[in-house]
This record gives C-alpha cells, structure tokens and sequence, in this order.
C-alpha cells in the first residue's frame, strides 16, 4: 500500500487557503503513478491537484456562496468536534 498527503491549495473560499488530502493507491498503481510523474516531470501532489481541479471543472460543479456560508457558520458553532475521514 502506498500512502501520502498534500496540501491542496483551495481557491473558492479566500479564508481557507489549504486542506490536507491523504491517497491510499494499490501497489500496482502507486508504482504506475510514481513513474508516470517521473517521467512527465510532475511532482505528485502537484499533478494530483491538478487531476482533482480537471475532473471538477470537466463536471461543471461550481460551489454555490449561501452553501459556503452555511457550513462556515455551522462549523463555528458546532461543539461536536468532527471525526477525521
């Protein structure tokens, strides 16, 4: 098993700059995608944050702002601290 973690730069909410993402990948494609980025010149995370932005915008989501707010809003107030996924 393959494991590591990025700091994704996130650009739709301004007060939140980063957000840490942890992959797990099969051997087989941990090996696959170690040399692809060797090859193609790419670090990992970078590549990873760009795939990540790609197949979002190819799906044309978009954040809609009162749902940004609404959970801002209800992460402040929540007493439950959440569990880590």
């Amino acid at each position: 098993m393959y494991t590591f973690a990025h700091n994704a730069f996130i650009e739709a909410e301004p007060t939140v700059t980063t957000m840490k993402v942890s992959v797990i990948l099969p051997d087989d494609d941990a090996l696959r995608f170690e040399h692809y980025c060797k090859s193609k010149g790419f670090k990992k995370s970078t590549l990873i944050v760009r795939l990540i932005r790609e197949h979002i915008d190819s799906e044309h989501f978009a954040i809609q702002r009162s749902m940004l707010l609404d959970d801002q809003q209800r992460d402040q107030t929540s007493e439950v601290k959440k569990p880590n996924r």
